[in-house]
């Protein structure tokens, strides 16, 4: 496996927030998450929920499980007007597969030698509303697949004529054959821009 993440905030700090976790088992956890809102008080309610989300991914549970957890500590500690969306997925190297549960956030895009697919969960809203369950979805990575984990700050990036760059945009790029994030990113940059 090959996993890389950017994170470029829209201000000089915001409430985007992605991680690697390694398992004991040789497994890797990995997360993507966003606060409501913008600025420092975004900042600090994810600086909580990233010390969170570690402790309970260490134990290693499955991924619908560990965002359950997480879910009924943030209800108990989150203000009533903030929320987190959240994408947690654990990689086995071994069986070369990952497994997710996503609680509200945007869904993952697949790329395999059949194009991009965007794969949703059935169950998952985002974490600080209420008790809820979160699904989860196996994913065989096949030679030269990809997923990609991104936040809706891709996909809802604006150019001079308040376009949003939008997930048609973001499937057909990722499915390019030379797509990597950095493409990605400069791709979202050069349309905010105005220069694509």
């Amino acid at each position: 496996f090959v996993v890389n993440g950017l994170c470029l905030p829209c201000q000089e700090v915001g409430g985007d927030w992605y991680d690697y976790i390694p398992l004991h088992d040789g497994r890797l956890a990995v997360v993507l998450a966003d606060v409501s809102g913008k600025g420092m008080g975004a900042a600090l309610l994810m600086s909580s929920t990233r010390t969170i989300l570690r402790l309970v991914a260490e134990t290693g549970s499955p991924p619908g499980e560990v965002l359950s957890r997480v879910n009924s500590i943030l209800l108990r500690d989150f203000p009533t007007t903030k929320f987190v969306t959240m994408v947690y997925g654990v990689l086995d190297p071994e069986s070369r597969s990952i497994v997710f549960a996503s609680a509200g956030h945007p869904h993952p895009l697949f790329v395999d030698s059949r194009g991009a697919r965007f794969l949703g969960t059935e169950a998952g809203l985002p974490l600080g509303i209420r008790e809820g369950s979160f699904s989860e979805r196996v994913v065989q990575m096949t030679s030269g697949s990809s997923l990609v984990f991104y936040s809706d700050g891709v996909t809802e990036a604006l150019n001079p004529s308040l376009d949003q760059y939008g997930e048609t945009r973001l499937r057909a790029h990722a499915a390019e054959s030379s797509a990597t994030a950095q493409s990605i990113l400069e791709d979202v940059r050069s349309f905010t821009t105005g220069q694509s």
